[in-house]
Parts: C-alpha cells; sequence; structure tokens
C-alpha cells in the first residue's frame, strides 16, 4: 500500500509537470474572422460617412491647410518646407504632407479629407483587432476591444476633425509598429520584422510627436507576454528609445518657438502636477462615462476643488497597479501601463495648448482600457449562468449609450457655428468661442450676428486680437471710421502688432489718405517685417501714388515670403511687362500658371508677353486657352494675333 501511494504521488506530481498550454494565435486571420470584424467596420464607416459632407472648421483647419503655403504646391520646395517647418508650434511634417497630396489631387474639397480620415480610422481599428489577438486575447473579446476602439464617443474629434488628421495618422503606423514587434520576438528576432517596425515607427513620429510612447509600450508587452523584465529588455530597444528622445526634443523646440508652452504660466509647479493627474483622472473616468464631450477645455482661472482632490483617484490607480504587479494580474497591468504610457506625454503638466484636456489625446492610449475591459468582462462572464445575465445586460446598457453619444456628437463637427455654438453650452463665460463664431458668421456675411458675438467676447476679456478682427468686420462692411477707431484700440492694447498698423493703413486708403495709409504701413512692417500682407498691401498704396518701383519691390519681397501666391506672381509680371522686361514677366507668368493652372487671365497676359518678342506660335496657344476658360477677347485683340 505505502508503495502504491508513493507511485499514486509521483504519478500526480508527473501531471502536474504537462501543463496544457494554450496555443498562441496564428499571425494570419482565419476564416470566420473576417465577418464578425467586417460588420464592426461597416457600422463604424455608417457613423462616420456623415463627416463627408462637413466643412473645415476655423479650429486651426485654416492654419493646417487653407493658410498653409506648403500645401497648395506640390513639388519638392514645398515638402522641404514641410518637414522644416512647423504649424502653430506642431511639427508633423507626414500629415502635412498628406494634406498637401489631397489639395494637389482634389483641391481644397474638404468631403475628400473627411473620407480619408474615416479611412484610416478603420484601418486602426482592424489593426486593433489583429493585435489585440496577437496579444492572445480570443476573437470575441478581441471583436469588443476593436468596436470599443471604433465607436467610443471620445474617437469623434480624432475622425471628424480634419486637423486631427495626425492621430489617425500616426496610430495606423504606431498600430503596425506593435504587430510588428510582436510578430519579431514570436520569430526569434527576424531581421525583416526589425526593419519594418523602425520604418513604421519613424513614419509615426512624422504623423505625431505622441508616438514616443512606442518603446514603453513595447515593454508593457514584454510584461504582458511573461518575458523577464530585465535591464537587457530596455537596451534592446535603445534605437527606438534614441528615436523617441530625438522627436521630443524636435517637438519641444517648435513648441518653444511657437510660444505654446507658455500655456499653464499662471500656475506653479505643484498647480501643474495637480493639473496632470486630474487630467489623468478625467480620461479615466470618461472611458467609462464620457461626460461633456466638447472640442475645447479652457483653464480655469482658479483651479477648482476637485483638482486638488485629484491626487486620490490617482494614488487608487497607483495602488491598482501595485497590487496587479505583486499578484501578476498580467491583463490588468498591461492595460493600466499601456494607457498611462500613452497618455503621460499630453497630460499638461507643462502646458502646449489653449485647454488641460483634449479628448484626442485618448485615441491611442484607451486601446489600453478596452483591452483589460474586454479581457477581464469575458471572464466575469464565464464565471454563473446569473453573473452571466447581469454582466450581458450592463454591458449592452452600457455600449447603447456609448453609441447614443458618438451619434449624436458626430454633427457638431459639421461647420464652425455648430462646433462653437456646442462649446458655449459648457463655457458661456470663455471668450475664445464667441470669436471663432463670429470669424465663422462673419464669412457666412451673417455680419449683424458677427458683430454680437465680437461683443461678447470683447465684454469677456479686452483681447487685441479680437478688436483687430471686429474692426475687419467693419472694413467689410466698408465702415471705415469704425474700422480705424478699433484699429486705434487694437494698436493701444498690443502697440508691437505690425498687423494692426497694416490694417489700419488700409482703412485710411480706403478713406483716400493715402500719406496716412503709407505712413501705418510702412510702421507695421517695420514692428513685424515677417507679415507678408504689409507688403501686398503696401505696394497698392505705392500704385495709387505713381512709385511703380516701390510698388514692384514690395510685391518681390511679398512673394519671397509667400511664393505659392499666384495671383502675386501675375501681378508682378503685369509691372515687368510696363518695364517691358519680358524675360522676367515670362518667368513670373509661368510660375503663376503653375500655381493655379485654372486662370485664364494668367494666359492672356503670357500671350501678350509672347506676341511682343515675336513667338506668334506660343501666343496664338496661350490666346485660345484663355479664351476657352472665360476670358473676353475683343475683335480688335484677335486681330492683333493673326
Amino acid at each position: 500500500m505505502a508503495k502504491q501511494k508513493r507511485s499514486s504521488k509521483k504519478g500526480r506530481k508527473g501531471k502536474q509537470k504537462k501543463r496544457i498550454r494554450k496555443p498562441a494565435p496564428k499571425l494570419v486571420m482565419e476564416r470566420s474572422e473576417w465577418l464578425p470584424i467586417g460588420i464592426i467596420l461597416a457600422v463604424t464607416a455608417i457613423f462616420f460617412a456623415r463627416t463627408a459632407g462637413y466643412e473645415f472648421v476655423n479650429w486651426d483647419d485654416d492654419f493646417n491647410i487653407a493658410k498653409n503655403p506648403y500645401v497648395q504646391v506640390l513639388d519638392w520646395a514645398s515638402i522641404k518646407g514641410i518637414f522644416s517647418s512647423h504649424v502653430i508650434g506642431n511639427y508633423n511634417p507626414l500629415s502635412t504632407l498628406s494634406f498637401a497630396i489631397e489639395n494637389h489631387f482634389f483641391g481644397l474639397d474638404p468631403s475628400v479629407y473627411h473620407i480619408t480620415n474615416v479611412l484610416l480610422h478603420l484601418g486602426c481599428v482592424f489593426l486593433v483587432y489583429r493585435l489585440s489577438r496577437l496579444l492572445q486575447l480570443p476573437m470575441y473579446p478581441a471583436l469588443a476591444v476593436a468596436a470599443l476602439f471604433a465607436l467610443h464617443p471620445l474617437r469623434i474629434e480624432s475622425v471628424a476633425w480634419v486637423t486631427e488628421r495626425k492621430d489617425v495618422l500616426y496610430s495606423i503606423f504606431y498600430l503596425g509598429a506593435l504587430i510588428q514587434y510582436v510578430k519579431w520576438y514570436r520569430s526569434k528576432r527576424k531581421r525583416s520584422h526589425f526593419v519594418w517596425i523602425v520604418v513604421l515607427f519613424a513614419f509615426s513620429l512624422l504623423a505625431k510627436i505622441q508616438a514616443v510612447a512606442l518603446p514603453l509600450s513595447m515593454l508593457a508587452i514584454d510584461y504582458l507576454h511573461k518575458r523577464p523584465l530585465k535591464l537587457k529588455l530596455v537596451l534592446e530597444k535603445w534605437l527606438f528609445f534614441g528615436m523617441s528622445l530625438a522627436m521630443g526634443l524636435i517637438g519641444v523646440y517648435f513648441l518653444g518657438e511657437q510660444g505654446s508652452l507658455d500655456s499653464t504660466s499662471q500656475y506653479n509647479l505643484f498647480q501643474r502636477l495637480l493639473v496632470g493627474m486630474y487630467s489623468f483622472d478625467v480620461y479615466l473616468i470618461k472611458f467609462l462615462a464620457p461626460y461633456r464631450i466638447s472640442p475645447l477645455y479652457p483653464y480655469p482661472g482658479v483651479l477648482p476643488w476637485t483638482v486638488y482632490a485629484s491626487p486620490v483617484l490617482f494614488a487608487g490607480v497607483v495602488y491598482l497597479a501595485w497590487i496587479a504587479f505583486r499578484r501578476k494580474w498580467r491583463p490588468l497591468l498591461f492595460g493600466l501601463a499601456f494607457f498611462t504610457f500613452n497618455v503621460m506625454f499630453v497630460l499638461q503638466v507643462v502646458g502646449a495648448g489653449q485647454g488641460f484636456l483634449a479628448d484626442r489625446f485618448t485615441y491611442m492610449p484607451y486601446f489600453g482600457l478596452m483591452f483589460l475591459t474586454a479581457y477581464y468582462g469575458a471572464q466575469a462572464l464565464q464565471r454563473s449562468p446569473q453573473w452571466k445575465q447581469i454582466g450581458t445586460a450592463i454591458a449592452v446598457v452600457w455600449a447603447a449609450a456609448l453609441l447614443f453619444q458618438t451619434w449624436r456628437h458626430i454633427p457638431l463637427w459639421k461647420d464652425s457655428g455648430a462646433l462653437w455654438t456646442h462649446v458655449m453650452q459648457y463655457y458661456e463665460n470663455t471668450p475664445l468661442p464667441y470669436r471663432n463664431r463670429a470669424q465663422y458668421y462673419r464669412d457666412q456675411q451673417q455680419f449683424d450676428l458677427a458683430l454680437a458675438d465680437y461683443n461678447k467676447s470683447i465684454s469677456l476679456k479686452q483681447d487685441a486680437d479680437v478688436v483687430n478682427s471686429r474692426a475687419r468686420l467693419y472694413f467689410n462692411q466698408q465702415d471705415y471710421r469704425k474700422a480705424i477707431e478699433d484699429y486705434n484700440l487694437a494698436i493701444e492694447l498690443d502697440p508691437d502688432a505690425g498687423e494692426f498698423w497694416i490694417n489700419r493703413g488700409a482703412a485710411y486708403a480706403m478713406i483716400g489718405d493715402m500719406q496716412s495709409a503709407l505712413r501705418d504701413m510702412t510702421e507695421g512692417i517695420n514692428r513685424d517685417p515677417d507679415f507678408s500682407n504689409g507688403y501686398k498691401n503696401r505696394s497698392l498704396v505705392y500704385q495709387r501714388l505713381n512709385q511703380v518701383e516701390l510698388a514692384h519691390q514690395d510685391l518681390l519681397t511679398y512673394l519671397e515670403l509667400e511664393p505659392y501666391d499666384a495671383d502675386i506672381w501675375y501681378e508682378s509680371a503685369r509691372l515687368y511687362r510696363q518695364k517691358q522686361n519680358n524675360q522676367a514677366a515670362l518667368e513670373a507668368l509661368n510660375k503663376a500658371s503653375r500655381y493655379n493652372p485654372n486662370q485664364g487671365l494668367y494666359y492672356f497676359e503670357r500671350s501678350k508677353v509672347y506676341l511682343s518678342t515675336g513667338q506668334k506660335g506660343l501666343a496664338q496657344s496661350d490666346l485660345a486657352r484663355a479664351e476657352a476658360m472665360g476670358v473676353q477677347i475683343d475683335p480688335q485683340t484677335r486681330a492683333a494675333y493673326q
């Protein structure tokens, strides 16, 4: 009997050693997976299809696209400019390049830009599913992660706002790099996977600086897959940490150059840390209950009590992470770590914008929370039939609430009027929404509504830029006296802004006071030599004063600052022709027609240059082209070309 007992113990020990391991998910999708993920993609496309009919909004779309000189023309000079400059302090050249490509082929048709954003988002949703499966989530929990990533209300800003192309663009490369990373260490460091990681990570960094978190996300994946947490894991990623550091320094440099790092200068270090913890807490809460969805969350003048209470929840999350580490709850710690690593660089401890929160910042970080929710949700549903019914009911109600919020809030991005009207629901005493809605009304020729919003904004805060904008409204209404009064006030509030002097000079020119106009424009140019419109406006004054040479010199200076302005190349060519410099006129007209090939007047003017230089064949060709574009040619002019 004793021998039998020893034998049975040995047998049990033997059985314990033979653990059954779950097979790792295949690196390619199985046939049964395509239909459910296809349904998720189709529903997502239906939700966001409405954005194809939306406009650009005056919330950085203008600076990133319409007013960005490097987007207007797609050539090597503009590409060089894209990769060597920033837009409002943000260095995301790959995103800007995508705008330039769209503009080259489709012009400024907002539907194209919106559709591209939606397609990129769909690509991210698919890659989220693939990454979830490679991280060993079963199919249905992985589908839940993909569905949450696709349609959570805090996705809206990243998809429906054209400027936030950088979110969906950086994420598609970021997810691709993580997928290649999993394949790399599973294939025992196959070189081709490593090369793909480097390339995809580089593209991701060039699309948005938030991608610097990639090597930290890799470490989180290492922990999830039980790779030993040793220094070796960090050292094997030295190249990626180096790339992150380099891009981070570039980003900080451009933000500092723009002056965007001063947003929290009114707070001391302790208060800024509180703002960071508060933002972290809000993002966690909004994952579960996305309340007060807004494109703008302005810094409060006085920090509310909730900010000072934020360390409580933050400390609770840290404690939960510690417990998860001690008890080896790997999916929980992975999810919290992934979220933290990807959100911590945008917590606005050092301010870099006009708000301390932004829904778009959660686009990639929420993958971590979605992963742990799907993992533990699936486990909970398997505990007992009773709990499965309760858990399913909770999941259905929560999903329905999220879908309702998403469907309801997508239309707030349809135009600037809807956008800022929505913001005012929550921040009625913040001047920025009134200012931006006023600009929208002004562009729509709804001058009374625009004036009311300008007045409201100025009553909340007497800002020189807003006073200057109201003056422009009066200028457009040809009320030049009132415009001059507002320009006087703007100059009093900020005498160093050259634009205000130049604008007042333009108002003086409209009432015929050319000497005052010339004086103000010259003063404005002296204060801000890089304000290009100053040279263009002063050239018109010089022309009115018959000082043609000075007028032309100002146009040439303007073109040094704005080299893709086809109309000014055309005007410069006309002045060259007046001076009988046909070769320079021809070069200027060639640039004008290259930058805007659909303007018939350019070809008509060039036909005159060709005719005067005896190139009758080219002159007749350009004349015919101009006429085909709608330029009226009188019989006497036509006869000169025969």
